[in-house]
């Protein structure tokens, strides 16, 4: 497909994108396209999700950037606020965090603490978050238990744009 509106956004200035998507083989592209076009030393933050695997794989670490994960521990939740502390030390550095669609839901409140943190200056350039929305726990859904899939699909999954717009935080959602 083409994304080139989508690459367009993801180089702006502070771009957030959520993504109803869930096939792997888009994921993958979808990261590798943003892979292509950040910045050769951007900084990769992926949640506990499967996107952490896409990320390991699809992401091209050359020159100075870097991809940050805490692999295997299952850790939910951890990358919002992790990604806003590396942006505090490194704010010149441009900084992707990569997350599902149900980790982000531990830490909510950080969006209020990064748009306080943007509005009083301290964040003013290049973090983008990419919400990949699979209305599950997608590890888990492809990690099968005694030969059975695990019971983590769910019916609703929250609107991240309308969320996001809540909190003031410019997004653009992106469907396929």
């Amino acid at each position: 497909k083409d994304r080139t509106d989508w690459l367009q956004q993801v180089s702006r200035p502070n771009p957030v994108v959520h993504l109803q998507d869930s096939y792997f083989p888009e994921r993958s592209q979808t990261v590798r396209q943003l892979s292509e076009v950040a910045e050769d030393n951007a900084i990769f933050v992926a949640d506990a999700s499967d996107i952490t695997t896409v990320a390991a794989h699809c992401i091209d670490l050359k020159r100075s950037r870097r991809l940050i994960t805490l692999r295997e521990t299952g850790a939910m939740g951890y990358a919002l606020p992790l990604a806003i502390g590396i942006k505090l030390a490194a704010p010149e550095i441009p900084l992707y965090l990569l997350t599902g669609d149900r980790s982000p839901l531990m830490t909510i409140a950080e969006l209020a603490t990064l748009k306080e943190l943007t509005i009083k200056g301290l964040i003013k350039n290049k973090f983008g978050i990419m919400f990949f929305d699979d209305a599950g726990f997608g590890k888990v859904r492809h990690s099968p238990h005694n030969g059975k899939p695990s019971c983590t699909d769910f019916a609703f999954s929250p609107d991240f744009s309308l969320l996001l717009s809540g909190f003031g935080i410019k997004n653009e959602r992106i469907e396929s």
